[in-house]
């Protein structure tokens, strides 16, 4: 797959559509551009490659946003390709973010 079309320094694999429309959220990154992150359309191509995209919500005015799919195979497999990855020479970070009801959830005590 050619790099030139995302601008990006990595081999990236082919396009996949986005998750169905309704698909919860399974997988939340937070994602950080230096010096700012690529336009949200760069960015959705880019990640659709991994699968089960539900959608990217940038922040505006910040170089930080979050990146939402339906499987946490798809989340793994960005952050293992796309972490201090660069696309359109911003140098992007990635970290998994948890969801709110997930297992990995610290239990709360109750009173």
């Amino acid at each position: 797959v050619s790099t030139q079309s995302t601008g990006t320094d990595i081999s990236l694999p082919a396009v996949q559509g986005l998750a169905a429309q309704g698909t919860p959220c399974r997988a939340k990154l937070f994602i950080v551009g230096t010096p700012s992150l690529p336009e949200e359309q760069v960015l959705n191509d880019v990640f659709c490659r991994f699968s089960s995209l539900i959608d990217i919500k940038l922040l505006p005015g910040t170089s930080y946003g979050y990146i939402r799919f339906g499987m946490p195979e798809s989340a793994e497999a960005a952050v293992m390709v796309m972490n201090n990855g660069t696309i359109q020479g911003n140098v992007i970070k990635l970290s998994q973010q948890e969801e709110p009801g997930s297992e990995n959830k610290r239990a709360r005590p109750s009173f």
